[in-house]
């Protein structure tokens, strides 16, 4: 960036004197503004780019150029232009940019699933209900501050009994708008890039996951004379087999098959992240996916987890389990997600990386991969017994 004072004195006025300009050369471009003040070239010195001492206003016209000047560069280098230099901006809110991303999303102008739309829609309910208790001012981008990360996120704590994993989506929302506001050039303010503007980050998850073992026995469990169960376990089986979430096993279909090198392989996008997933096919799947005519939206999430655990008592996994604060036989904990969970922690105690399981089950964040495994301390030390380490 190069910005030089000068005397614009190809277009003089009647009277003789030229505009003072700041000339500008930035990103490749070159440019030049007006200071407002202008004078006989007589009065100019060019080699300082200065207004002589011997003009009667030279301390002020050369005090408030200077000024000028550092405030056109300090806009540059925050990602300024020229064209909106010490032009007034509207004031952006979050309120009023994710009201505007929301309604960009409605008009099919932005490539979200709807499944995220609906968390910037519980966000901006919630920010405004923030605002509307406690009269917050400073919901604009460029004053949001730690006083507000710290308000707004004891304010859900307190007054919406949000728990952590709530907490956290609603600052992440956050962190996305002022992102995507800043790309835009709408404000210059960096706070939720500061370290301290981070997502509150969950335990390790507090819920069940069904061992190889106890799959095994979900899988020979002779239910031919009850059809109706024998579908919801083998769609069960088929979400563990692909790491799936309910909404996307209801969703597999003969289309998303593809062959390379000679194996085959299923690629489909999460309805709920939007996640591009290829995985592996193995025989047992593929014959219950002919089997079913590839066809597995039977019923729906209520049903299925009624089903499952029933269908979990009669394979006998009924184990006295806890799961956060309750008691029961572990089959009363078995829900469609269960299939999920159980596969990326088998997998995970099985050697297999958290990389390479995020990149099988459609996880974006390492972090919030390993806070929902669900492996016992216990259960990692018996995969660490035959590490060389510990021989």
């Amino acid at each position: 960036m190069n910005l030089k004072r000068i005397l614009w004195k190809y277009e003089p006025r009647k009277d003789g004197s030229c505009d003072i300009k700041i000339y500008i050369y930035h990103l490749k471009k070159q440019s030049q503004i007006s200071t407002g003040f202008s004078i006989q070239p007589k009065d100019w010195d060019d080699r300082n780019g200065l207004v002589k001492k011997s003009h009667p206003l030279a301390d002020s016209y050369n005090a408030n150029i200077r000024r000028m000047q550092l405030e056109l560069e300090e806009h540059l280098l925050n990602g300024g232009v020229v064209a909106n230099f010490r032009k007034k901006k509207d004031t952006i809110t979050l309120i009023s940019y994710c009201e505007k991303v929301i309604d960009k999303w409605e008009k099919g102008l932005l490539s979200m699933s709807a499944g995220t739309i609906k968390n910037y829609k519980a966000t901006l309910r919630r920010l405004k209900e923030f605002h509307s208790r406690f009269k917050y001012t400073d919901l604009a981008m460029d004053q949001i501050d730690m006083k507000f990360y710290d308000q707004f996120t004891e304010f859900l704590k307190m007054h919406c009994n949000c728990n952590l994993p709530g907490i956290s989506k609603h600052i992440k929302i956050i962190k996305r708008l002022m992102k995507m506001a800043m790309d835009e050039k709408l404000h210059v303010n960096t706070i939720f890039q500061d370290a301290s503007f981070k997502r509150p980050r969950t335990k390790a998850s507090g819920k069940i996951y069904l061992t190889t073992d106890e799959i095994d026995q979900l899988e020979q469990l002779d239910l031919s004379d009850q059809p109706y169960l024998q579908r919801e376990r083998d769609r069960f089986l088929l979400s563990y087999w692909f790491l799936m979430r309910f909404s996307d096993v209801i969703r597999v279909n003969k289309a998303m098959l593809f062959s390379l090198n000679g194996k085959r392989f299923l690629r489909y996008q999460s309805v709920k992240t939007n996640v591009e997933t290829n995985l592996p096919v193995k025989e047992k799947a593929m014959s219950l996916m002919e089997l079913y005519g590839f066809d597995f939206s039977f019923s729906g999430n209520v049903q299925a987890n009624r089903e499952l655990k029933t269908i979990a008592a009669m394979a006998g996994i009924n184990a006295p389990t806890f799961q956060e604060g309750r008691k029961g036989p572990k089959s009363s904990f078995v829900t469609t997600h269960t299939a999920r969970r159980s596969a990326a922690t088998n997998l995970y105690l099985d050697g297999v990386s958290l990389k390479m399981i995020a990149d099988l089950g459609g996880w974006t964040d390492l972090q919030s991969l390993r806070t929902y495994l669900r492996a016992s301390g216990l259960d990692t030390a018996q995969v660490a017994v035959d590490l060389d380490f510990f021989s």
